[in-house]
């Protein structure tokens, strides 16, 4: 009869030894996502639309490309998105709709990491960071 402590050690070398054979995902790792995936997109543009309120320039920016996307499984998800993003022609104190600006031919691009935490069985989102760098 096997012991317990040995029972255990083998049943942990065969938990890993199915990750290792099945290419399982670990759950609480980063992931890759599709950045065209409608749920990366809603994300994304939460995120966008959480920088303009918080950033103190005076012009709205916008989404140019999805670079790429990771997904981790915490108390919710967390995504990490990769973008770049364009000012725009739109004072954000005018009244027009964000949706109409367009891009300004002045502008500088952005390379953006947002991190954004949705917690589905809540309905919440939150924009846990977000860092832009000027693109050259």
């Amino acid at each position: 009869m096997m012991s317990a402590g040995l029972c255990s050690r083998v049943l942990v070398a065969l938990s890993l030894l199915s990750f290792y054979v099945y290419g399982a995902i670990l759950v609480g790792g980063l992931h890759d996502e599709d950045p065209s995936d409608p749920e990366v997109v809603q994300n994304v543009n939460f995120a966008i639309n959480e920088f303009n309120q918080r950033s103190n320039g005076e012009y709205y920016y916008k989404l140019l490309k999805i670079v790429s996307a990771q997904y981790q499984v915490v108390a919710g998800i967390r995504y990490v998105l990769n973008v770049e993003v364009g000012r725009t022609d739109c004072k954000k104190a005018s009244t027009i709709e964000e949706s109409s600006c367009h891009d300004s031919e002045l502008t500088k691009t952005f390379f953006c990491t947002f991190s954004v935490l949705e917690v589905p069985w809540e309905s919440s989102k939150t924009l846990l960071s977000s860092s832009c760098k000027v693109q050259q």
